[in-house]
């Protein structure tokens, strides 16, 4: 997996910050994100099948009298729904031990990939027409929602805060996963709030201040769009209810340090891999939101580096150790991530 293009934008904000904060009354500019590549080990490399394009293995044999033996398995992954008919003796080798049967076919398979396992189920009508029309196969069908994408948490004591759906989640599960999506976005601008409010009590740059009010209303904007997209595919209005209000937290610019990175540095960074991952599968009807969010997380994700790096040149000693402590309490969670070698750990060494 390559993500350097990011790593890079990651450490000219740090880098760069000393010279920066001689003109910090001034706005900072603004300019579009240079193109991330993220490959993931194994399947990224080739384009993303569409549900569709997904294997149809009732596809008849070259023959049509000669009966089809095997077939390829189907492209397991997050974001993905399809079907797939295979014969009997090979979908029984991933039958799960609860299957009953069906027409000889096992009702529920199993089948792992990436360390991630995966459940398909039969399809009745399809089994039954395909061997009615003489085919010896069973064919089922599999539907995985998107992983939501992680935001800036808002974290009370360690604990990501997150409003209530009103009416609780919906059952379509596409609704369901924007629905998730759009609470952590909307748990992020009340993040940002508390932010700016704690920048503002220790007297920061003008600019990081801005930036972080700007950062806000950019996470309204990724709130609505996510449940409106929610909505439109649960065909009911979802909208989030209250969330708790929370305090200014106290501790200054050690605070403000160890806070920073937890919420931004974390998990803003890990959220652009995760937008990009969940784009190479999202339909047309979702790419321009998630366009958006990619290229406002890259810019959050700079912004928490640069605050990270401001409270440590202002704070000392004091701050820095608070964001070794952060460090030390993030590798437990994320150190397995795919990206945390590539960006946080060299980013973090910069500092």
């Amino acid at each position: 997996m390559t993500v350097w293009k990011l790593a890079e934008r990651l450490r000219i904000a740090v880098v760069g910050l000393p010279l920066a904060l001689g003109g910090c009354d001034k706005e900072p500019r603004q300019s579009a994100p240079r193109a991330i590549v993220i490959i993931d080990a194994g399947q990224r490399d080739a384009p993303a099948p569409s549900p569709d394009a997904e294997l149809d293995a009732a596809a008849p044999a070259p023959d049509a009298t000669a009966p089809i033996a095997s077939v390829r398995l189907p492209r397991l992954g997050a974001c993905t729904e399809g079907s797939w008919c295979a014969p009997h003796a090979q979908a029984a080798r991933h039958a799960s031990t609860r299957a009953a049967g069906f027409q000889g076919c096992a009702t529920d398979l199993r089948m792992r990939k990436n360390s991630q396992d995966f459940s398909l189920i039969i399809s009745r009508s399809r089994t039954k027409a395909k061997q009615d029309a003489g085919q010896d196969l069973c064919c089922y069908s599999w539907s995985e929602p998107c992983k939501a994408i992680p935001g800036r948490a808002l974290l009370d004591r360690g604990v990501a805060v997150l409003a209530d759906l009103v009416g609780g989640p919906p059952d379509d599960s596409l609704a369901r996963t924007w629905a998730e999506r759009g609470l952590g976005e909307h748990a992020s601008i009340a993040a940002f709030a508390r932010a700016a409010t704690e920048l503002g009590a220790a007297d920061a740059p003008p600019a990081l201040l801005a930036a972080t009010l700007r950062a806000g209303r950019d996470e309204v904007a990724h709130a609505r769009g996510c449940f409106a997209l929610a909505s439109h595919h649960a065909g009911t209005t979802i909208r989030p209810g209250p969330l708790p209000a929370l305090a200014a937290r106290p501790g200054g610019l050690a605070a403000i340090a160890h806070n920073s990175f937890l919420e931004g540095c974390v998990h803003e960074t890990l959220s652009v891999p995760a937008a990009l991952d969940w784009q190479r599968n999202a339909g047309p009807a979702e790419q321009p939101l998630l366009a958006r969010i990619i290229r406002d997380e890259t810019r959050h994700a700079e912004l928490a580096w640069r605050t990270v790096a401001w409270a440590v040149a202002a704070g000392g000693p004091e701050a820095r150790d608070a964001v070794a402590d952060a460090a030390q309490q993030a590798r437990a969670d994320f150190a397995a991530h795919p990206a945390w070698a590539i960006l946080v750990e060299p980013t973090l060494a910069l500092i």
